[in-house]
């Protein structure tokens, strides 16, 4: 049995929650199911709780109700009002088009079901005697979940399960022609748009919000809920990854409905999920890409992922969409890598990153960076062996301007979600390419969230002309003597967006899943110093001292045996 969650306002709530006790049952085919109330009760709608607000579907104004000071409190939620309603309070909302009358104590309960159920407002301008914005989205999604062919007309069996959703389980092909008026058997959007039109001018409410209830649309008119957007909390030290329940998932829509060849796949969403994300592709996407940019946003923005996936059809439960694992800094070192690395990649402006990362992902179509953007973001897929077979792995390269990169790194919400960090800098400009990869470490590595992070120091832009040689050569030796004294591994990466082949990008990936899988591969050999010669020095006289006594052992044995 589901709930009906009511906002009492007013100082007479106790006697009003008597009069929606026990159940309400719809009998329409398209929910055929009893509803109990569940009732808050506040003196006004300003004193109620946001949360509470959010999943609230009706308000109900009482006697000794207080106005509000502006009507924005209500959320666009169906309002209902009591006769015995302070006046002001109903002239505050009688205009609204969220306001559904009056109502006297024995219609109550089922007027408050009919709102909370199917809100006309929400899909139907009333003035205007047109769908809403809401409206007008929610149709068209509903269409195109119905149109399992992508033609832009129900055929037949198209029409039949439709109807067998709204009207009526043994609705067959042999009704099509009744319920179209004529023997065609296909049925456009305009059509379709259409017949909802005439059911709300005909206050068939139940009826028109019946074929977007059934397809997954809340009464919001969204196919979301606030119960998705918040259902998944995730602890401090657990990341979130695209789940292989999701990925199916997302395979299956991008097959289904030709993502491949559609000119725009957003076009029953709010818009392209990763619009303002540089470097991702937004149409004409491969299958590879499409899954790869998901699984980057299952681990940074859990929400699009939950909205986009209820868009597209999907009605199972929230948590299947993600797996959770726990993060770098709780891993254990038996624990499996997860599907999807994520990598930071850092250095100076102008330092050849943006060019690197774009290079590994230019070989299979990807997007050349524009000069100047905040976050540049690159991913690839490659496979690994795992037990007895092969499975991909995907790789996330994150690439932050100069002024944001300490920024995330000192945060331990998105520092976290990092595996592996790529320090970067530039082989002409060493000296201060060079001294920005010094200063950001110093600042970050040691805090408390970074420990066991592993930093991997990269040189750029080999093949070009240096500086002056002294000059550089005092600049390598620098920042040489820093990686040592800090056990980073010298010499550094030799990464080349120029010359592919004769640099180690061909072997990046590999590389980077290894780290994230060991991160102690990371760290270099400390540096000599007169402790440690003492403590080698003392160690080979032992071992002389010993082996001299071993020798001398067996000398004595054979002198014995040869008497």
């Amino acid at each position: 049995m589901e709930t009906i969650r009511v906002v009492l306002c007013g100082a007479d709530a106790f006697r009003v929650e008597a009069l929606l006790r026990g159940t309400a049952e719809v009998t329409h085919y398209a929910w055929n199911k009893r509803y109990n109330f569940s009732c808050a009760s506040a003196l006004g709608i300003d004193s109620v709780d946001k949360q509470v607000l959010m999943v609230s579907n009706v308000v109900v104004l009482c006697k000794g109700c207080r106005p509000c000071k502006d009507i924005s409190c209500y959320e666009n939620l169906p309002v209902i009002s009591l006769a015995d309603a302070p006046t002001v309070c109903v002239e505050q909302v009688v205009d609204s088009e969220f306001y559904y009358g009056s109502a006297s104590p024995e219609a109550l309960k089922e007027i408050a079901l009919s709102a909370a159920i199917a809100p006309t407002h929400i899909l139907y301008d009333r003035l205007l005697q047109c769908l809403t914005e809401k409206g007008r989205m929610a149709y068209e999604r509903a269409f195109w979940l119905l149109d399992k062919d992508g033609d832009n007309c129900l055929n037949a069996c198209e029409i039949v399960s439709w109807r067998q959703r709204v009207e009526r389980e043994d609705f067959s092909t042999g009704d099509v022609d009744l319920f179209l008026g004529h023997p065609n058997k296909r049925y456009t959007r305009e059509q379709f748009i259409e017949h909802h039109l005439q059911l709300f001018a005909e206050e068939k409410f139940l009826d028109a919000w019946s074929t977007v209830s059934s397809l997954g649309t809340n009464s919001n008119g969204l196919p979301f809920s606030w119960y998705d957007v918040h259902s998944l909390r995730v602890s401090p030290d657990q990341n979130t990854y695209l789940s292989s329940h999701a990925i199916q998932f997302f395979k299956n829509i991008y097959r289904l409905k030709n993502f491949g060849e559609s000119a725009d796949i957003w076009s029953v969403t709010p818009g392209c999920a990763w619009e303002n994300i540089e470097g991702f592709q937004c149409n004409k996407l491969s299958l590879d890409t499409f899954i790869e940019q998901w699984k980057y946003m299952a681990i940074e923005r859990r929400d699009s992922v939950i909205i986009y996936a209820r868009y597209w059809g999907y009605k199972g439960e929230t948590s299947f969409l993600f797996s959770k694992k726990s993060c770098r800094l709780c891993r254990s070192p038996r624990d499996p890598v997860a599907n999807t690395v994520n990598v930071l990649v850092v250095g100076a402006d102008g330092c050849g990153k943006k060019s690197l990362v774009a290079a590994i992902s230019t070989q299979r179509g990807g997007e050349c960076p524009k000069a100047k953007c905040d976050v540049f973001v690159q991913t690839t897929t490659f496979f690994v062996q795992q037990s007895a077979q092969e499975e991909p792995q995907t790789i996330v390269y994150t690439v932050p301007n100069e002024k944001r990169a300490p920024l995330l790194l000192s945060d331990p919400n998105t520092a976290k979600t990092y595996d592996v960090v790529l320090l970067c800098y530039d082989s002409t400009q060493i000296r201060d390419s060079g001294m920005y990869v010094m200063d950001l470490y110093a600042k970050v590595a040691n805090l408390e969230f970074n420990k066991g992070l592993p930093f991997v120091v990269v040189t750029t832009k080999v093949g070009c002309a240096i500086p002056s040689p002294v000059q550089a050569g005092d600049a390598v030796e620098q920042l040489e003597s820093f990686c040592k004294s800090n056990l980073l591994l010298w010499p550094p990466v030799v990464a080349d967006a120029q010359r592919v082949e004769s640099s180690e990008l061909n072997s990046l990936n590999e590389y980077i899943y290894t780290l994230a899988k060991d991160p102690e591969l990371s760290v270099g050999l400390p540096p000599l110093s007169l402790v440690r010669l003492l403590r080698r020095a003392t160690v080979v006289s032992i071992g002389v001292v010993v082996m001299v006594g071993i020798v001398g052992s067996v000398a004595s044995m054979l002198r014995k045996l040869r008497r």
